[in-house]
């Protein structure tokens, strides 16, 4: 009885059937190519990430440190301010969205394999505001404490209160970065905005 059910179906005419109805597609506004693998003198990227909680603002940095703001509202691309030194690949990438209107949001990116010869350009923040507003700047920020003295990879990350992001390394232990205080002052009295070791190590890497 099956046999007979569909011996009397028509068959599927298939997808191509169905596109050769729409032969005048539109010019396409946006071309994207897959990033190839990530190998010596290869253009890459580094790091895509939304920007701030606006899923429509799409930022790309590839392993040269160039950024592209891609708006899918608009369907727009812009050209960033570069990176002052490329992150590394799968870098980390953490929007900070302040309260206040007059203060401008903040990107934050971290290269995630440290080593004390690149500590001081491991972490970038990038400000931005209403973007007829601002310009957008990248500026170097104080490096994880243990990144100057250590070799590690830092495993895990995430923001804790909306203003406070937590680095996590097996063999450091979890440092926080109060997004909240500005580095200033002179070098031998600065006040650093990274808090010490929240969880110890011998604990972290116990529950690991």
């Amino acid at each position: 009885m099956a046999k007979t059910q569909d011996a009397g179906k028509r068959p599927h005419p298939g997808a191509l059937h169905f596109m050769d109805r729409f032969r005048n597609f539109p010019c396409p506004l946006l071309n994207l190519q897959p990033t190839p693998m990530h190998h010596r003198n290869e253009r890459s990227l580094d790091l895509v990430t939304l920007l701030g909680d606006d899923e429509t603002k799409i930022l790309t940095a590839d392993n040269y440190g160039h950024t592209v703001l891609f708006d899918a509202a608009s369907y727009s691309v812009v050209h960033f301010p570069k990176l002052n030194c490329s992150k590394g690949y799968d870098a980390m990438a953490v929007s900070i969205n302040r309260a206040a209107p007059q203060e401008p949001d903040c990107l934050y990116v971290l290269n995630l394999r440290t080593h004390p010869t690149t500590s001081n350009h491991c972490f970038e923040v990038l400000s931005y505001g209403g973007f007829c507003e601002r310009i957008p700047i990248w500026r170097f920020l104080p490096p994880p404490p243990f990144t100057t003295t250590t070799q590690t990879t830092i495993t895990s990350y995430t923001v804790v209160g909306g203003d406070t992001i937590y680095v996590s390394s097996k063999l450091c232990g979890t440092h926080a970065f109060d997004t909240m205080v500005p580095p200033r002052g002179t070098k031998d009295d600065q006040q650093v905005p990274w808090m010490p070791p929240a969880i110890p190590v011998s604990y972290q890497d116990e529950y690991s």
